[in-house]
């Protein structure tokens, strides 16, 4: 109740339909569009609803956002919230850099706590999001084919939540980082354009040419295998294991380990990669059949980090066995 009240202190109540009006005189509705739509159709001729003039867009954008998640009635799909985080990141972000003094996403986040008023956690948030966003949306990434804005669907086997859980959370670096913007120790720049190369390799080699509902044959069941929830878990660690392994981040430091594309990489190490997940998706498991004793379709969908990965231990997909060959 208390984070309710001072969000009212510094945002509307989203009650009725609301729109604002534009520099050039339009109407603009941008909340409870569904039910003003269904009203008109059924032959409305007015609809009610709050004007805004001369209003702060960033703030109801803000607003929107926060009724929309915090204090949702229904909550915006996941890539919704994604989109509308980076927009907002962008504006937040024009006006930190009016702001004397160095820069970096570390800064960004205790400015947006100081000139906001926003918990720590919902300024990372905002950065978080923008990343993802700027990955997901980077038109060389292949993976976005074959990734849904919504739900998993017949077309799409992966959905952004399901990127997050895995890709995201166990390749990307510690956000915020401290590291002064465009400076020679910022790679976040590289680290993005790391992980689409990824994204762009697993589409290659695990999805283009074989993900293919309507025939429905036996490549792409075994597609569907390596691609349902708990598979993704397991094999995205077993890669991070394998990366951490072959590129001797240990020799570097310790926390080399969960920054692994927090660098620059040269084309050789990109085609070791390809490699790798070749190899994963090659293994053996991803064709065993179901039996009385052990339904392995079943387990690998269950969405926890242990059931799929024992399976795959047990059936002997390892880091060791990725290494051993990695040609094969």
């Amino acid at each position: 109740m208390l984070d309710l009240y001072r969000h009212f202190q510094l945002h509307t109540q989203l009650a009725p339909s609301i729109c604002r009006l534009d520099e050039s005189g339009s109407l603009l509705l941008f909340d409870e569009q569904h039910k003003a739509a269904a009203q008109i159709w059924s032959g409305r001729k007015i609809v009610e609803c709050k004007v805004y003039l001369g209003s702060d867009s960033k703030r109801l954008k803000e607003t929107n956002l926060e009724a929309h998640e915090t204090y949702r009635q229904m909550g915006f799909y996941s890539s919704e919230l994604m989109a509308k985080y980076a927009d907002i990141f962008g504006e937040d972000w024009n006006d930190y850099t009016q702001v004397a003094g160095v820069k970096s996403e570390a800064g960004f986040v205790e400015y947006l706590v100081a000139t906001k008023r926003i918990s720590t956690t919902k300024a990372k948030k905002e950065v978080e999001r923008a990343i993802h966003h700027r990955i997901l949306n980077d038109p060389t990434n292949r993976l976005r084919e074959f990734t849904s804005e919504k739900t998993r669907s017949r077309e799409h086997p992966l959905t952004y939540n399901r990127i997050q859980k895995t890709i995201f959370r166990d390749f990307l670096s510690l956000i915020p980082n401290s590291a002064e913007f465009d400076g020679a120790d910022d790679l976040r720049g590289s680290e993005e354009r790391n992980l689409v190369r990824l994204m762009s390799i697993i589409a290659d080699e695990g999805l283009k040419g074989k993900w293919d509902p309507e025939r429905n044959n036996a490549a792409h069941r075994r597609t569907e295998r390596i691609f349902s929830a708990g598979s993704v878990r397991a094999w995205v660690r077993v890669v991070r294991g394998v990366l951490n392994t072959d590129l001797q981040l240990w020799k570097i430091s310790p926390d080399e380990a969960d920054r692994i594309f927090y660098r620059n990489l040269d084309e050789e190490q990109f085609t070791w990669i390809a490699r790798f997940v070749h190899r994963i998706f090659s293994h053996s498991v991803w064709d065993t059949p179901d039996t009385a004793d052990l339904d392995i379709s079943k387990a690998l969908t269950k969405d926890d980090d242990t059931t799929a990965m024992n399976v795959l231990k047990e059936r002997g997909l390892t880091l060791e066995w990725v290494l051993e060959n990695p040609t094969a």
